[in-house]
C-alpha cells in the first residue's frame, strides 16, 4: 500500500466544524493505521528487515502518550512515511505535538530542499490535533488552546439575543461526540459562553465566581454547573454548560395540570427549597462591599433538566445570560432589570426603603415570591388559568374566570414610572408615590387559600409569599437565608400526607366574589404608546 492511498482514506473521514476547519475525529487513526496498514506503508519504495519493521509499528502503535501514532499520520500525508525513524530516534512522539516550524524540526528531514516538507508537516499537524473537551461534574477543568487548534464544534447557533460587538454571547453547540469526555449521560450539545479574548478579564470573573460557588457546595443539583472552561488564542474565551432545551415557563406550560398528586406537591417544595438554597448561596458570596445577588429572577431564567432514568426533573437556575439562549446580563448582575414583570418596587420607587435600590439583595426574595405564587397557582389551577394572556378560562372549580397575569394587567395603574403592566405592585399617588401589593395579587392569593387542593403546607407557602416575600419595603421582607430555613421547616412537615397533599380549603368572607375579576383600567392606546415610549427612552438615558 502506498501513502496515497492511505491518505484518501483519510481525507474521507475528515469532518468540518461551524468555521468549515476540518479534522479528524479520534479514534479514527486507530481504525485507519492498522498493524498491516503500516507495515504495507513502510514497505513502499523501501527494503526494510522484519527486526525494523517490528520496532517501528511497536514504536508508532505503543499503548501511551508517547506513541507515535499522530506523527506517522502526518508523514503519510505528506508522503514521506519512512521518515518516521528520525522522529523516533529523536524521540519526538505525538506529546510533543504540535511542533514548531524552526531549526530541530527542519534537521529531521534531511533533505536538500526541506522547507517544503516542513511547512507541510507544521499545517498537516492540526488535522489531527483537535482536542478532547472533559465535560465533568467535578473540578472544573481549565485549558488552553494554541490559536491553530480546530475546535471540534460541529454546529454552533447563537442566541436570538446578541450584544454589542465585544459583548460575551451565548451559543448551543454540538461537539463531535468523539471529542466529548463526558459525565452526563446522553449529552452531545452544550451551552457555550463566548467572551473575545480582549474581554478575557471577564471571563476569569465569572469562571472564578463560579468556581467559588461550587467551592462552597460541590455539584449543588439546582445551579447550573461549569462543566469546562477554556482560551483559545485566536478565537477567545469560553464557559461550557450542560444545555437544557426546556425553561420553566415551558414546563409549566407542558407538564403542570390540576389535581397534583403527594409526589407533586412535595417535589414543588423541593424545588422552591432548591432554588432558594442557591439564591441564599449567591448572597453569601460578598466580596468587600459588593453585595453579590442574581437580579434577573423569572421564569426563563430557571431551566428544567430531565435526565435519563428519572421520571421527574429538577429546576436549575441559570446566568441570565447563558439562559438568554431560552428566554441578559452578565454573571450575577447588580443592576436590576426593569424588563420583568418580577421586578420589585425599589427599582423605581427608592422611597419604600432606605436602602440602596439597584443593590439589596432583597430584590431576589421579591422577585422569587413572585415566582412562587405562579407557580402556586399553576399547581392549583394549571397553566392556563395562571399565565394565559388576553381571553377567560376555566378554574379547576369549573368556573369561567380571568387569568392571574389579565387580573395583574387589568388591575394596573400603568404609571409612567414602570415598564411592565403585568408585575406585582402599583405606586400610591396620595402617598408619595409609595408601592403597595396589587389588589389583584392579594385576592388571588385568597383565591388560591379557597382552592379545594390547597393543603396546609401550601397556605404556609403562600402565607410567606403575602407577609414576608412581597413586601414592598425591603427591609420587611425575609433573608434569603430566613427564608432557607422556613421552607426547609415546612419540607420537614411533609412527611405527613395530611399536611403536605390532603386539601384544606379556606374561604374567605370578604364580600368578594371569587374567582377574581378586574376591569381594565389602562389609558388610551394612544397615551399609552407615548408612555411605552417614554419609558424606552427613559431607561436609555439612564443606562447612558
Amino acid at each position: 500500500m502506498d501513502p496515497y492511498t492511505l491518505w484518501t482514506e483519510m481525507k474521507a473521514r475528515l469532518v468540518e466544524n461551524w468555521k468549515g476547519d476540518k479534522f479528524l475525529p479520534d479514534g479514527v487513526l486507530d481504525e485507519i493505521l492498522t498493524e498491516s496498514a503500516i507495515r504495507k506503508v513502510l514497505q513502499w519504495k523501501a527494503k526494510r528487515n522484519e527486526d525494523e519493521i517490528v520496532q517501528i509499528v511497536a514504536h508508532v502503535l505503543r499503548d501511551d502518550t508517547r506513541q507515535f501514532k499522530k506523527v506517522f499520520a502526518i508523514l503519510v500525508m505528506i508522503h514521506k512515511p519512512q521518515f518516521i525513524t528520525y522522529f523516533i530516534a529523536a524521540d519526538i512522539n505525538d506529546a510533543n505535538l504540535p511542533l514548531e516550524c524552526d531549526e530541530p524540526t527542519l534537521r529531521l528531514f534531511k533533505l536538500k530542499n526541506p522547507h517544503c516538507h516542513r511547512d507541510e508537516f507544521c499545517e498537516k499537524q492540526w488535522l489531527v490535533l483537535a482536542p478532547l473537551l472533559k465535560f465533568t461534574q467535578d473540578k472544573v477543568r481549565m485549558e488552553a488552546f494554541d490559536y491553530k487548534i480546530v475546535l471540534p464544534f460541529l454546529k454552533l447557533q447563537r442566541s436570538g439575543r446578541g450584544g454589542e460587538p465585544g459583548d460575551d454571547v451565548v451559543c448551543k453547540v454540538q461537539v463531535h461526540p468523539s471529542h466529548a469526555i463526558r459525565t452526563i449521560s446522553g449529552q452531545s450539545s452544550f451551552t457555550v459562553k463566548f467572551f473575545r479574548l480582549e474581554a478575557g478579564y471577564r471571563w476569569e470573573d465569572e469562571r472564578n465566581a463560579l468556581e467559588r460557588f461550587d467551592h462552597h457546595q460541590p455539584g449543588h443539583e439546582h445551579r447550573l454547573k461549569l462543566l469546562l472552561s477554556f482560551k483559545h488564542k485566536s478565537v477567545g474565551c469560553f464557559l461550557v454548560f450542560p444545555f437544557i432545551e426546556t425553561t420553566l415557563d415551558q414546563f409549566w406550560h407542558s407538564n403542570i395540570l390540576p389535581d397534583p398528586t403527594y409526589d407533586d406537591i412535595r417535589w414543588l417544595l423541593r424545588q422552591c427549597l432548591g432554588l432558594a438554597t442557591v439564591l441564599q448561596e449567591v448572597h453569601g458570596s460578598q466580596i468587600g462591599d459588593n453585595r453579590r445577588r442574581h437580579g434577573d429572577i423569572k421564569p426563563g431564567n430557571i431551566l428544567y433538566l430531565t435526565e435519563p432514568g428519572t421520571d421527574r426533573g429538577r429546576l436549575i437556575i441559570a446566568d441570565p445570560k447563558v439562559a438568554c439562549f431560552f428566554s441578559c446580563e452578565g454573571f450575577f448582575p447588580r443592576k436590576a432589570s426593569p424588563m420583568n414583570a418580577y421586578q420589585s418596587p425599589e427599582y423605581d420607587v427608592p422611597s419604600n426603603g432606605e436602602l440602596d435600590n439597584v443593590s439589596d439583595q432583597r430584590l431576589d426574595v421579591w422577585s422569587l415570591g413572585c415566582l412562587f405564587l405562579e407557580f402556586a397557582a399553576c399547581y392549583l389551577h394549571g397553566y392556563s388559568v395562571s399565565r394565559q394572556k388576553q381571553g377567560m378560562v376555566v378554574d379547576h372549580h369549573g368556573q369561567e374566570c380571568q387569568s392571574f397575569a389579565d387580573a395583574r394587567y387589568n388591575d394596573d395603574d400603568w404609571s409612567p414610572s414602570h415598564y411592565w403592566p403585568c408585575k406585582f405592585f402599583n405606586t400610591s399617588k396620595t402617598q408619595g408615590d409609595r408601592a403597595y401589593v396589587k389588589e389583584s395579587v392579594t385576592r388571588w392569593i385568597k383565591y388560591l387559600h379557597s382552592s379545594k387542593n390547597c393543603s396546609e403546607a401550601i397556605h404556609a407557602v403562600l402565607n410567606l409569599i403575602e407577609h414576608h416575600m412581597l413586601c414592598p419595603k425591603p427591609t420587611d421582607r425575609f433573608t434569603m437565608k430566613r427564608l432557607v430555613c422556613e421552607l426547609t421547616g415546612i419540607l420537614s412537615k411533609c412527611s405527613s400526607e395530611t399536611y403536605c397533599f390532603v386539601g384544606a380549603p379556606v374561604q374567605d368572607d370578604d364580600g368578594y366574589t371569587y374567582p377574581p375579576f378586574f376591569l381594565v383600567k389602562r389609558p388610551s392606546t394612544l397615551v399609552r404608546k407615548k408612555r411605552w415610549w417614554a419609558d424606552i427612552f427613559r431607561l436609555g438615558s439612564r443606562a447612558g
